[in-house]
C-alpha cells in the first residue's frame, strides 16, 4: 500500500523509499500484531486519518496525521520491544506472577 502511494508521486526517490518503509513496516508488524502484542484499534484512526486528508488534499492535516500515526506506531513497538526484552531475561523456570 505505502510503494502504491509513493507510486503516485512520480517520484522515482519516493518509490524507493516507499519500498523500503513497506518492508520495514512488514518486520514490525510481525513484532507487533503476534500474541499479546496487538495493539488497540486506535492505529485505524490514525490511518484513516492519512487517507482522509490525503483524498481532501489537505497537504498540513496529512502532515499532522501521519506525525501522529508515527508516534503512535513508535510507542507501540517501543512497548512490544521493552517487553520482549523483559522477557528474554526472565530466568528459566521463572513463574509469572500477574499470570
Amino acid at each position: 500500500m505505502y510503494s502504491g502511494l509513493c507510486c503516485l508521486s512520480h517520484s522515482d526517490l519516493l518509490v524507493q523509499l516507499g519500498t523500503i518503509m513497506e518492508n520495514a513496516l512488514r518486520q514490525r508488524d510481525a513484532l507487533v500484531h503476534r500474541g499479546s502484542f496487538n495493539q488497540d484499534a486506535t492505529f485505524l484512526d490514525h490511518h484513516w486519518s492519512v487517507f482522509r486528508a490525503i483524498r481532501e488534499q489537505d497537504e498540513d492535516g496529512g502532515e499532522r496525521a501521519m506525525q501522529a500515526l508515527l508516534a503512535h506506531a513508535s510507542s507501540v513497538l517501543e512497548n512490544v520491544l521493552a517487553a520482549k526484552n523483559r522477557l528474554s531475561k526472565k530466568p528459566l523456570g521463572s513463574v509469572d506472577a500477574t499470570a
